[in-house]
């Protein structure tokens, strides 16, 4: 009963803010920074997955479509960890590389297997897709590192 009452209440906050993320000009008024912050501080709040997040105030300010899609993003990655993952502890750090931002979340969930014969995208039906799509569109890359066993890492490089 109480994992259900959790369960609810994740899923109502998960959707005020997918209903706040959906308007650039908050993204554009509170900033990419702040909307990622708040989600952790939420998530921190409302599940038993503990989350941390490395110099986020480093990202640089970005066209409001690019950090819309960025938004997305990170929120599909966090809602995947959540649903899938089993993970008790992920983190969201920003950091450059030459002239490349890099925004990476992972997590010490139970990971997958990468080298199975069946395609990823139809056993975690299209938020996989989703995500390479979003790059694709904002001319970011995707990378996504898993081993059974031994959490997930994903990467994008803007």
């Amino acid at each position: 009963m109480e994992e259900s009452k959790l369960l609810l209440s994740q899923m109502i906050a998960d959707m005020k803010s997918e209903a706040t993320a959906l308007k650039v000009e908050n993204i554009q008024r509170i900033g990419l920074i702040k909307m990622i912050q708040n989600d952790v501080e939420r998530m921190n709040k409302f599940s038993t997955l503990e989350i941390y997040s490395i110099d986020l105030e480093c990202l640089p300010k970005l066209k409001a479509e690019k950090e819309v899609f960025l938004y997305r993003m990170v929120q599909k990655i966090f809602t995947t960890i959540l649903k899938r993952s089993k993970a008790s502890i992920a983190t969201i750090k920003h950091h450059q590389k030459g002239q490349k931002n890099l925004l990476v979340v992972s997590d010490n969930g139970v990971g997958f297997d990468q080298t199975e014969e069946e395609p990823i995208n139809m056993r975690f039906g299209n938020g996989l897709n989703n995500l390479k799509e979003r790059c694709t569109i904002i001319g970011a890359e995707l990378d996504i590192n898993s081993k059974k066993d031994n959490g997930n890492s994903v990467t994008i490089t803007f």
